[in-house]
């Protein structure tokens, strides 16, 4: 992460904490929530036994200015944030399906199985990987059964906006919240861009499909001839 980058909002105030960057939109403000995540779980909360190491910030994020870090961090330590962030914890936990993705998000986990696979990915896969360890494994016995029973639907829908995953969950989305993709994507909006993107690839093996077989008759004709 260069100088130039900061952390990608303008001018967006947690805590009193202001920090610039170049970008905007609403994948940035997820993004600047990672960052500050990252910066309060790894670099101040292990840290409050050895004031010293909260002095100055992290090598990996020297760009920020020392009066922010400064501000940043004793803004970790009031006591409304500790009781916020306390607070956040137990109601973690009351959650059934909790994902385990914290600083990576949906949607960076979306592109690395992206990159991983030729097939589309829909939100049912992107659900199960989000909720496992580092182990591979689904730790929540509650989690687990719905992994188990979107394994039995039918996938002829999966892209569809009643889909594997909602059917195995059942109840439906939260408002500006996609279950397996995350905030700020409207379901009118993931379900048309994922039955287009099928769409397209059944057009393109179709297509894949008649050249082969023309070509194969064309090698037959000129066998022939031969």
């Amino acid at each position: 992460m260069n100088s130039g980058y900061k952390l990608n909002i303008i001018d967006h105030s947690v805590h009193g904490y202001e920090i610039r960057t170049k970008a905007v939109g609403d994948t940035n403000r997820t993004v600047m929530k990672q960052t500050y995540f990252i910066l309060t779980t790894t670099y101040v909360l292990p840290f409050l036994d050895d004031v010293e190491k909260l002095k100055f910030p992290p090598n990996e994020y020297s760009f920020i200015d020392q009066q922010h870090w400064t501000e940043f961090v004793a803004s970790r330590l009031k006591e409304d944030f500790k009781k916020k962030s306390e607070n956040g914890k137990e109601k973690w936990k009351k959650h059934k399906y909790n994902h385990r993705t914290f600083r990576k998000g949906y949607a960076n986990l979306m592109e690395e199985l992206k990159a991983s696979s030729s097939d589309q990915i829909d939100r049912s896969i992107v659900w199960k990987q989000a909720r496992m360890d580092r182990k591979g494994q689904i730790p929540d016995q509650e989690t687990k059964e719905v992994d188990e029973l979107v394994a039995t639907q039918n996938t002829t829908n999966a892209f569809g906006e009643e889909d594997i995953l909602t059917r195995a969950l059942g109840g439906k989305d939260r408002l500006g919240i996609l279950r397996g993709v995350g905030k700020y994507v409207t379901k009118k909006k993931y379900f048309n861009t994922a039955t287009q993107q099928k769409t397209n690839e059944k057009e393109d093996d179709k297509a894949t499909s008649k050249e082969h077989n023309r070509m194969a008759k064309r090698i037959k004709e000129l066998r022939r001839n031969c």
